[in-house]
């Protein structure tokens, strides 16, 4: 069950452990099939979105999971942090199978892979290599600077994807996913609408969708950050941009305003 996220991070995954505010997004996106998680910078997004990617692999086998970024760096950077896990934590290297040179990860600047021993995959790309890919599960980092035109065709497929485990063994498969994990952006963005039809389902008690908003102060009251960072962010970005990156606001046009903000 998804809902034994918590009892599986505790058990598998010990020392590693997660802040109350991570418990819930790792429920959150367990639980539905299409989450938005937005965060803001120093939030340790990279980190988490490696954390989950494992585990929800660890926990049903045979699942082929699909990470996408805006470009080939920052896709190589989900596979760096499930690779410093591995460093790091013997518990969760003993949930991946190595490869041939005795290493966890293969990264190159295309793609990236990770081969868990219960035969789930994680394939992380950059958003332009990623179409005709299958997957049971999508991740998407950035998610404000993806083509959501490009996503949409790479996802559509994978709405009929089955698990080959539940095919040759004839039990219920669970329900495709698609988590979605960045930080605000303006109102005109692709992402936005996207962003606003989670909330809006998930408003009317649709809980096969999450969404979840943290302000700058979350990460320092879990200590992830401290407050001097974020004070010094303030004194050297514009107001507009600290308050997307670190207030997690959604900016946009205002009916008081006298150039609108798509505009400008």
């Amino acid at each position: 069950s998804w809902t034994h996220m918590d009892m599986f991070i505790e058990d598998a995954f010990a020392p590693v452990r997660l802040t109350p505010i991570q418990h819930v997004i790792a429920r959150g996106v367990g639980n539905a099939t299409t989450s938005a998680v937005i965060a803001p910078r120093g939030y340790g997004k990279t980190w988490l979105t490696a954390f989950i990617a494992v585990s929800l692999g660890s926990l049903f086998p045979g699942t082929s999971i699909l990470v996408v970024a805006p470009t080939a760096d920052q896709a190589t950077r989900i596979a760096e942090k499930i690779r410093d896990l591995c460093n790091e934590n013997e518990n969760f290297r003993n949930e991946i199978k190595p490869t041939n040179a005795r290493t966890y990860v293969s990264i190159s600047k295309d793609e990236s892979t990770v081969t868990l021993k219960n035969g789930s995959t994680i394939c992380s790309v950059p958003m332009i290599r990623a179409r005709s890919r299958r997957a049971k599960m999508i991740i998407v980092d950035e998610a404000r600077d993806i083509d959501m035109d490009i996503l949409r065709a790479v996802v559509k497929p994978t709405r009929n994807e089955t698990r080959y485990n539940a095919r040759t063994y004839g039990f219920e498969d669970f329900d495709s996913k698609i988590i979605y994990i960045t930080s605000a952006c303006p109102k005109n963005f692709a992402f936005y609408e996207e962003f606003q039809r989670i909330v809006k389902r998930r408003a009317m008690g649709d809980k096969s969708y999450f969404a979840i908003v943290l302000h700058y102060k979350t990460p320092i009251a879990e200590g992830l950050t401290k407050e001097s960072y974020y004070e010094e962010e303030r004194r050297s970005n514009p107001e507009s941009t600290f308050a997307m990156e670190y207030e997690s606001k959604f900016l946009g046009s205002s009916e008081n305003s006298a150039l609108p903000f798509d505009l400008v």
